[in-house]
């Protein structure tokens, strides 16, 4: 006999109340081979170029129409791809090669080369058969790719359609719109997916010195218009040579450039362009084979204009009163700007503005000039900016306005004086040339409008007609539109594609090209856009209004006139000889370099250019001193800012003994204050050199990632984009995994089982029945019991025997229920056995073997040979009543379990009813006999007998869930009386009683699972660190429940307090960590560390999602022991079994199938919330030290250094130390979070977690905060250097006292974000003051937020509350927004059945713009009485019963700081800093003092020293002191006061001299035109002095 011995449980209940591909036609070409001439200079190749490139055989294969492609031997058979592979695609770029094509390929295939071709030769079809032969050649393993590059946007979607169109291969486009791919994880994915790159070259150089693509993984280097790549530019082409394109490389791309013109700029040649592209410069010498295919314009010359000039002429008179109006504009100007920096940019603007129109007037005449007026009325700031080509940004649009809408009004004048054209031109003679006129039209525009009137008679005609600028290409546009007889000219314009132009788009300039083409339009003004990649084979004239500015424009824009006897015309000013040298200069400098080409045979060897670089070690990542100038400006850009803060780098420069010095000044909340140059030879070096050095000393401090990049441009490994709010995006990121069973059910008895801990040995549970019962059960340990072999086998039959009837009840429906059959050692996870017990007298407990005994004993678990033998006992009819399977004894059918089949019902006897039977009334009028034989059609055999009194087997249900509303309860139980023949007897001795306690047990043994679990959880953390012990396991087990359990406790209390810690204890461990990280950074390191995907990794890496309970009890998922389950779950079944729940997410069903792993789906934000809950948990039950003990033991670390506060500080404020309040506000942020919710949990502790979190989202904010600063005066103590914060700050604090005695009143004033930051950067600051000393802090927040709690017209986001009213009445809400001078005007409107409302509202903003406006429209609905039923907070907060405010979990002792290890200083020494109030332990400061750094115009850029700093590249303050500026002249001071006020630099000249040779002395002369005084002319004359350097330098000083 096997004994085994286990611990039993008794359980005690009592009553209570309670992508497609196209196909294309191939042309068939001669397959006749040309043989030709190619000229080229010198056969040099460097480095290891395309070595798998087997050159001969692709000779072989390039014979113009082979069919068959030697390609390579046959041992490569398998690696490279097949000709007939190439051929089954149908794309054979070599079908329809030209002759010269192909060899100049070849040339291409054995070297690096520069093909010299004029436009229309077809030079981007030899970089096809080149891309074409390369991949053919390359191994089907090798990741390399051909990249082609383009120097415009338009050009690149050119190019790439042209390569697609060629080539069965994968092309990609990248150009500026390419926004979306931000890491390597992204880059590395285009690679796997695309074999051509097609991009701008800002992008690959973009892209190798971060190390998203590396040199060596490009098989084929591709440089359209090559020509930009000159030694000594910036371009990109020519960083990409001289960074990348190195000798130590282990593999170099093959290098194939493109151009029509080898010669472009000053000072290039063609051997420069060589030496940087490492390449032959080749072209076809053979003028007749290019003939074949090419045609060449016929170039003519035509004169305009008088030779005679008039210095009386009109334009002179126009010309001075726009300089009158300018100047009247420009001192208008000084008397209302203060801030430098948007006077700085909108005297650039205004001068701009007045150069673009005096350019219009003297080029296009009066009315051309008007027209050019208007189209710059008509845009809005930004758009204005670029038609004139103004990179700054005007902050005043209105005085620009102002000084258009006076020069439009001037020329209408005007036009109106001698030629009466009215706005529209409709009262205008427009009907022939000769009836235009100078003035009104310049001799140049009546030139061109001659030409296109001779030209407009000829059939299919078409023109492009070239300009220099933005604002002449659209002015002329819309002249030319209104000239009638010139309506066979069908015109619009082309320009870039700018950002700031509405309706010019990339999509619309591709409009206006395909129109052109298919001759919709005939006529195009563009800009030098149309230079490059215009291919428009219909073209046959063109004119350039304005000259070429170099030799390659000249080739270029030629090359745009493609049709045989095609025209290519200059217009030139008869009188400006210049423009005629010009002309045939341009003619001479193509020949030359044509000659240059075909003699020049000297080698050019190597050069290794000496570009100063920064490499990191450890990633590869490498920026050029050219490179690290747009990104030091990109770094700052990405710092914090608002409409008030702009942070840029301020440069300056110096004259040096050793040469030119640049000083740069970073923004305050940078981590760096300063950087000096090494003396340079100039300002562009010197500029370099710092900003490189600027970019080193970033990547050093972790402001600059490993790969260089700011710290948001992060790679997928550090950030994930996963936390959404969405719950599409939720159940989209659900993951399988095995919940765990708590070892001490997990155990199987194989000799003895052991206790379940004793946390759980009485546990105690309020069950909630129907009819609105509910039942109190308590677990009683009951000591061991010993069970032999017989027993276990009657206790496992009778469980599974009571399953089956309770849960499983169908099988009972048949005669026959077999027990024990099922081996269920494989399909269960639990060893526990649930079993009736006896009490004796003495208490002690035992199991009830007699009533387990009777209950198997019944006939349905016995096989028919038994019941058959037993059917010949012999007993008393007497006893017995007649059921539907025959006589049985009245003591068998008392008590038991009874089926009705009529029914499909089973029912517990409880009695018998002596005093009724079956004829007595079932209801009314009916009785039992006549009841069964109309619904059922059963007539009774014995209808006297007495009937049974029973109660209907109930459902089992989940009794753990909580409730709604209380249902009525019923006082007495509902039993029914059924006639004894309709009843077959199931199981014996199976009571009402012992049916409703087992049907108890599935929820309580449910709770005892999980409730171990819990324990289980709290044993591991205690075994862990010793903090582990201090948590109950009753608030583990709270903080592991989600809501989706639908229990009466969950989580989610305690993950809005373990939330708001979490934020505060990283990021108090993040901001003295990381010294040189700004707020923004700080923010997103915090954001990266708390977010849900990244606790989720820590769960899983602690498996503490295995904990996780996220699913409510159903009884029908219960398999114990006795009931097995159907899912048996394997690796190879799991998906399958598992998927169908993929789909119910989609329909709503929420039930998850089961298997006999437990496997659940768990969204990796239930797995984040679990752990914010825990440490929820900690704090509640033991503190700070236990939470911080567990986020150390889930992998968070922590350390304590000092810093210094400035919580005062505006980052606009430029002192002469640098620092400001965000680093404080990131900290104050955090802490204020936790504080405030730690005051609402405690109280109030009756509120839901929803509840709880809305009135959090109302307490922390900034419009909150910012009313604290307002009540505290925080805001006159605030240092800055932005004249508009202050008074947007005044503005505000003044409606807010003004309207804070109103209820519910709608902000109409815009609260400055730098209000609520004081608040937060006083509270951070007192935490760090205060050695981290949260009491210190709680007790000043209490009294800081005494406004803030007083809940008075609490309203939640207005956004919100607008939408759930408007779903409350099915009204539908849009929100229309509209965007003009950098502010939103947001209108929200609601529509419905009969209401009809809308308001507006702008701001900056545009998410506030949004809530103002939700905010007014909803207090409007409101005060005509629509509401929702929902009780509104406040209501709920009235009703609520208020508990004293504590501090939750604070146990650490305070820490000193160390102030000397500050990484930003703070003038110790200005009152401004030492008299900041906090909590009235501080003497008030004057309000009235402000900074005088920046806020009035910078007249003296450097007031601190004279004189000083030589120029400033971005005065936005002045320059700085210290002992690292070096003295300057004051010549060069003079320089940068006039560069600082926009005025002309001054004129130095040399105005006598006297004395002998050797003896002479010099006096100079400085001249400095004041703009805004009505053209002020300044002038100085200083005294004689022996060199002219330092007489120069005496009336400088003269002048200052």
């Amino acid at each position: 006999m096997i004994t085994i011995t286990g611990i039993f449980y008794f359980l005690h209940s009592t009553d209570i109340d309670k992508k497609e591909k196209t196909s294309h036609s191939l042309f068939r070409n001669s397959s006749q081979r040309s043989s030709l001439s190619l000229s080229s200079t010198k056969s040099q190749t460097m480095g290891h170029i395309s070595e798998n490139i087997n050159v001969m055989g692709a000779f072989e294969a390039m014979s113009i129409g082979s069919t068959i492609f030697n390609g390579g031997s046959e041992e490569d058979e398998g690696s490279t791809m097949s000709e007939t592979q190439l051929q089954q695609t149908g794309k054979d770029p070599r079908r329809i090669a030209r002759g010269y094509q192909i060899e100049l390929c070849q040339k291409a295939l054995m070297e690096n080369i520069i093909v010299y071709l004029e436009t229309g030769c077809g030079k981007t079809h030899i970089a096809v058969l080149l891309i074409y032969e390369i991949k053919r050649q390359m191994n089907k393993s090798q990741k390399e790719i051909c990249i082609f590059l383009a120097p415009t946007v338009a050009l690149v979607e050119q190019q790439a359609k042209v390569i697609r169109d060629s080539l069965d291969l994968e092309v990609g486009i990248y150009c500026g719109s390419s926004n979306r791919l931000k890491n390597h994880h992204d880059w590395e994915k285009e690679l796997e997916q695309h074999e051509v790159f097609v991009m701008t070259p800002q992008i690959l150089l973009h892209n190798l010195s971060h190390c998203f693509i590396r040199i060596e993984h490009i098989a084929l280097l591709i440089f359209d218009e090559c020509h930009y790549a000159q030694v000594e530019s910036n371009h990109p082409y020519a960083e990409i040579m001289k960074i990348f394109y190195k000798p130590g490389v282990a593999k170099l791309p093959r290098i194939f450039g493109m151009t029509a013109s080898p010669i472009f700029g000053k000072g290039a040649s063609i051997g420069s362009l060589e030496t940087l592209l490492h390449a032959k410069v080749y072209t076809v010498e053979a003028r007749e084979e290019l003939d074949r295919f090419v045609s060449s314009p016929k170039v003519n010359v035509y004169y305009y204009g008088t030779t005679i000039s008039n210095s009386l002429s009109p334009h002179v008179t126009y010309s001075a009163r726009l300089e009158t109006i300018k100047a009247e504009c420009m001192l208008a100007l000084i008397t209302k700007i203060e801030d430098p920096s948007i006077l700085k940019n909108t005297k650039k603007a205004l001068q701009r503005l007045h150069g673009n129109l005096l350019f219009c007037l003297e080029n296009l005449g009066l009315w051309g000039a008007l027209q050019a007026c208007r189209i710059l009325l008509k845009g809005d700031l930004v758009e204005r900016n670029e038609v004139i080509e103004v990179n700054e940004e005007c902050s005043d649009d209105i005085l620009c306005g102002s000084f258009l809408s006076q020069v439009a009004s001037y020329f209408t004048s005007e036009c109106k004086k001698d030629y009466p054209i009215e706005a529209n031109c409709m009262e205008a003679d427009l009907s022939s040339v000769e009836a235009l006129k100078v003035p009104d039209f310049s001799w140049k525009l009546l030139r061109l409008i001659q030409i296109l009137s001779n030209f407009r008679a000829i059939p299919d005609m078409k023109c492009i007609i070239f300009v220099n600028r933005i604002i002449t290409a659209r002015s002329l546009a819309y002249v030319l539109q209104q000239l009638r007889f010139l309506s066979a000219w069908r015109c619009s314009y082309l320009v870039g594609v700018h950002s700031g132009l509405r309706n010019i788009s990339r999509k619309s300039t591709n409009a206006i090209l395909e129109k052109f083409r298919s001759g919709e339009l005939n006529l195009l003004v563009a800009t030098k856009v149309g230079e490059e990649g215009l291919d428009i084979q219909t073209c046959c004239l063109v004119i350039r209004f304005d000259l070429p500015e170099t030799v390659a424009s000249f080739i270029q824009s030629r090359g745009r006139a493609r049709m045989p006897q095609s025209e290519y015309a200059f217009l030139v000013d008869r009188g400006n000889q210049k423009e005629m040298n010009l002309i045939q200069n341009f003619t001479k400098d193509e020949v030359n370099m044509n000659n240059q080409i075909s003699s020049r045979s000297s080698t050019v060897k190597y050069v290794d250019f000496e570009e100063k670089t920064y490499t990191v070690d450890s990633t590869g990542a490498t920026i050029s001193s050219g490179s690290s100038v747009s990104l030091l400006h990109r770094y700052c850009s990405k710092l914090p800012h608002d409409e008030f803060f702009n942070p840029k780098p301020r440069l300056y420069y110096f004259d040096d003994a050793e040469g030119t010095v640049c000083y740069i000044i970073l923004p305050a909340n940078a981590p760096i204050y300063q950087i000096i140059s090494l003396p340079q030879p100039s300002r562009e070096a010197a500029k370099k050199d710092a900003c490189l050095k600027a970019c080193q000393q970033l990547h050093q401090l972790g402001a600059l990632t490993n790969y260089l990049l700011p710290d948001d441009e992060v790679d997928e490994d550090t950030q994930d984009s996963s936390d959404s709010d969405s719950d599409e995006e939720d159940n989209s990121r659900r993951e399988l995994h095995e919940m765990l069973v708590p070892s001490a059910l997990r155990e199987p008895w194989i000799k003895s089982k052991p206790p379940i801990p004793q946390e759980a040995e009485r546990m105690k549970l309020d069950l909630h029945l129907a009819k609105g019962r509910s039942v109190l059960t308590e677990i009683v340990p009951c000591g061991a019991s010993t069970f032999d072999n017989n027993e276990i086998v009657l206790a496992e039959r009778f469980q599974e025997m009571w399953l089956k009837a309770i849960v499983d009840k169908s099988d009972f429906a048949s005669n026959f229920v077999p027990l024990g059959k099922d081996d269920v050692s494989n399909s269960v996870s639990t060893f526990y056995l649930m079993l009736p017990v006896t009490v004796d007298q003495g208490g002690s407990m035992s199991v009830d073997w007699k009533l387990i005994t009777r209950c198997l004993s019944s006939p349905i678990f016995k096989s028919p040979r038994d019941i058959g033998f037993d059917q010949h006992q012999p007993f008393c009819l007497d006893d017995c009543l007649y059921l539907a399977n025959g006589p049985t004894r009245i003591d068998d059918i008392v008590n038991s379990l009874a089926y009705v089949p009529c029914k499909d019902t089973f029912f517990f006897v409880s009695d018998v009813l002596h005093d009724k039977d079956a004829f007595n009334l079932f209801k009314e009028n009916t009785n039992y006999v006549d009841h069964y034989a109309e619904v059922f059609g059963i007539k009774m055999s014995h209808p006297n007998q007495p009937l049974l009194k029973a109660k209907q087997l109930f459902r089992l249900d989940n009794l753990l869930r909580k409730r709604g509303n209380a249902e009525p309860r019923e006082k007495e139980e509902h039993f029914v009386e059924i006639p004894p023949e309709l009843c077959v007897v199931k199981i014996l001795g199976f009571s009402k009683d012992i049916g409703s306690s087992l049907s108890l047990l599935p929820s309580i043994v449910h709770r005892l699972e999980s409730f171990l679990v819990a324990i289980e959880l709290r044993h591991r953390l205690s075994a862990s660190f010793p903090e582990g012990s201090q948590v109950s396991a009753d608030r583990i087990f709270e903080a592991i429940t989600t809501e989706r359990c639908n229990e009466r406790f969950s989580l989610e209390r305690l993950e809005v307090l373990g939330d708001a810690f979490l934020k505060f204890a990283v990021g108090r461990h993040l901001f003295l960590l990381n010294n040189a990280l700004d707020e923004g950074q700080l923010t997103r390191k915090r954001s990266n560390m708390v977010n849900n995907s990244h606790l989720f990794k820590l769960a899983l890496s602690n498996n503490l999602h295995v904990y996780v309970r996220d699913q409510p009890f159903e009884p029908f998922h219960f398999y114990p022991l006795g009931r097995r389950c159907l899912k048996i779950c394997t690796e190879a079944t799991r998906v399958s079994i598992h998927s169908s729940h993929e789909s119910n997410l989609t329909t709503g069903v929420t039930t998850e199938v089961r298997c006999n792993k437990g496997h659940h789906w768990l969204q990796k934000k239930t797995v984040a919330d679990v752990v914010e809950a825990l440490v929820g948990a900690f704090i509640v039950d033991s503190g700070f030290k236990a939470a911080i003990a567990f986020l150390k033991w889930i992998g968070y670390q922590f350390h304590h250094k000092g810093l210094l506060l400035q919580a005062f500080l505006h980052p606009s404020y430029h002192n002469n130390y640098g620092g400001c309040y965000q680093r404080l506000e990131f900290l104050g942020d955090a802490v204020l979070d936790y504080l405030i919710t730690s005051y609402l949990y405690s109280v109030y502790p009756n509120l839901k977690p929803g509840q709880l979190t809305d009135l959090r989202s109302l307490s922390v904010n900034n419009n909150s905060f910012a009313g604290i600063a307002v009540n505290r005066s925080f805001y006159t103590y605030m240092l800055c250097d932005s004249n508009s914060l202050v008074l947007s700050v005044d503005k505000y604090a003044k409606f807010f006292k003004t309207s804070a005695s109103k209820n519910g009143v709608v902000e109409t004033v815009s609260c400055p974000k730098a209000l609520g930051d004081l608040v937060e950067s006083c509270v951070g600051a007192i935490l760090l003051d205060s050695g981290f000393d949260l009491d210190v802090v709680w007790n000043i927040m209490i009294s800081f937020l005494d406004p803030v709690m007083k809940f008075s017209a609490l309203q939640l986001n207005p956004v919100r509350e607008l939408q759930e009213l408007c779903q409350y009445y099915n009204w539908e809400l849009t929100f229309p927004s509209l965007k003009k001078d950098g502010a939103f005007t947001v209108e929200a409107i609601v529509d419905g059945i009969g209401v009809s409302d809308t308001a507006s509202a702008t701001n900056f903003n545009k998410k506030t713009a949004k809530r103002i406006a939700c905010q007014k429209l909803y207090l409007s609905l409101k005060d005509k009485g629509y509401k929702t039923k929902v009780k509104s907070l406040e209501e709920i907060l009235k009703s609520s019963k208020k508990m004293e405010a504590k501090l939750i979990g604070y146990d650490e002792i305070p820490t000193d700081i160390d102030v000397s290890r500050a990484n930003q200083a703070v003038d110790l020494n200005s009152d401004k800093v030492r008299n900041i109030p906090i909590e009235g332990h501080s003497r008030h400061l004057n309000s009235s003092v402000k900074s005088s750094s920046g806020i009035r115009r910078l007249s003296q850029p450097t007031p601190q020293r004279s004189p000083s700093s030589s120029d400033v590249s971005d005065s936005n303050s002045q320059a700085p002191s210290g002992d690292g500026v070096k003295k300057s002249s004051a010549k060069s001071h003079l320089y940068e006061i006039c560069a600082i006020n926009c005025w002309k630099p001054p004129l130095f000249e040399c105005f006598q001299e006297m004395g002998p040779a050797h003896l002479k002395q010099f006096a100079f002369k400085v001249t400095v035109i004041i703009e805004e005084a009505s053209n002020t002319i300044l002038e100085c004359v200083g005294d004689h002095r022996t060199k002219k350097k330092d007489a120069a330098e005496f009336a400088a000083q003269g002048v200052i």
